[in-house]
């Protein structure tokens, strides 16, 4: 009997540690966030402007939050990434609150670059591309079943906002 508490103690204490190690979710000292990260982005199903929408969920339009309004519910938008002094680093992970993946990007001393891909719910890709900052930038969009529908090139200032 005790030897079984023991284990369970000791499974216990293991699986913590190893739950612990995953995500740090730490502030340092000088209130930098420092490792890895889990966070939630809260995002409208809908904006529109002047009655027409312009934004839904699944698709690829730009928006900027403060001339446009929210129509609708709101989800959760999961986000899984490292912080280096309070930027973000590195590859981040997105999902959709039924868990299937929603995009992979990367960012450099917080800013999205390099690398990118979003996904429909289904799986498909939605855009993607290589984010940099000059006029050499190029990303696709693609619509719900696969199929390209145009190639964007330049500066992605309203792709970046999204991020």
């Amino acid at each position: 009997m005790a030897k079984n508490i023991l284990q369970l103690l000791g499974f216990i204490l293991l699986t913590s540690y190893c739950t612990a190690q995953e995500f740090s979710n730490v502030v340092d000292s000088l209130g930098y966030k420092q490792g890895r990260w889990i966070e939630y982005k809260p995002l409208p199903t809908r904006i529109v402007k002047n009655g027409l929408e312009i934004y839904s969920s699944d698709s690829s339009t730009s928006y900027f939050q403060d001339l446009y309004f929210y129509e609708g519910e709101c989800y959760l938008e999961k986000q899984v990434g490292e912080y280096k002094n309070g930027l973000r680093e590195g590859p981040w992970t997105l999902y959709w609150p039924s868990g299937n993946l929603k995009g992979n990007i990367n960012y450099l001393q917080g800013i999205p670059f390099g690398e990118f891909t979003i996904y429909y719910e289904s799986g498909t890709p939605v855009m993607k591309g290589n984010i940099s900052y000059s006029c050499n930038s190029k990303y696709e969009a693609y619509d719900e079943n696969g199929n390209l529908i145009r190639v964007i090139e330049g500066v992605p200032e309203g792709l970046i906002k999204n991020f």
